[in-house]
């Protein structure tokens, strides 16, 4: 499992700003104390400023030193969620999503109308937007299933990979009616990339929020 930690850019910045914190720091002690060494022995500087300056070095220090804090929290959190993920690894999901894989010929949807249409019509496009296939889709309302054998409008087969399904429907007033679509995958793979959990499922990436459901996985192959 290949974990990103969305604090990586976080810490690296903490870390500069407590570099520079350091530099700042030592330049401030080097010119007071330089300014100590020949200051005017019947007239000292002033010591509120310097109070002041030494206040707002140890402001700054503490804030730096709670950036850290928080980084680690969040690093703790990162981990608790990647951790929770891997119980996804081997198993069939259903999944909110339009896009589906492609494979040997065979892509499956599974698609909701929320009431009988009168006029019902599935679309298949590459990821691109392209229209590959077009079919009339069950207009009764309810789950139905979709199966695709990767042939276009000419009735020639399209490469394997990544499209998407669209649904549209009209009831008898010619108004749109309600639509979902999911589709089920075995997961491969978890990771947290720039503080998002995704698994991989048919090989696509997908936000772990838009699991539906944990299915028992089929046999292998079907």
């Amino acid at each position: 499992m290949e974990v990103q930690s969305a604090t990586a850019a976080v810490t690296d910045t903490t870390g500069k700003s407590q570099a520079k914190l350091a530099e700042n720091f030592d330049t401030f002690l080097t010119l007071l104390t330089t300014q100590l060494k020949n200051q005017d022995p019947l007239n000292p500087m002033d010591s509120t400023e310097f109070t002041n300056q030494l206040v707002q070095f140890s402001g700054v220090e503490q804030a730096i030193s709670t950036n850290k804090n928080l980084e680690k929290l969040i690093a703790l959190n990162e981990s608790g969620n990647a951790t929770s993920l891997l119980g996804y690894l081997g198993k069939d999901v259903r999944i909110e999503s339009d896009q589906a894989l492609l494979q040997s010929g065979t892509a499956k949807w599974e698609y909701t109308l929320d009431e009988n249409a009168s006029e019902a019509l599935l679309t298949v496009t590459d990821l691109n937007g392209k229209i590959i296939y077009t079919a009339p889709a069950v207009k009764t309302a309810g789950k139905h299933e979709f199966v695709w054998d990767g042939k276009d409008n000419a009735g020639l087969q399209v490469a394997d990979g990544a499209y998407r399904l669209g649904v549209s429907a009209l009831d008898i007033t010619g108004g749109k009616i309600g639509t979902g679509i999911t589709t089920t995958g075995r997961v491969s793979a978890v990771e947290t990339a720039d503080g998002e959990d995704l698994l991989t499922i048919n090989g696509l990436p997908v936000p772990a929020d838009k699991v539906l459901s944990v299915l028992l996985p089929e046999e292998d192959g079907i």
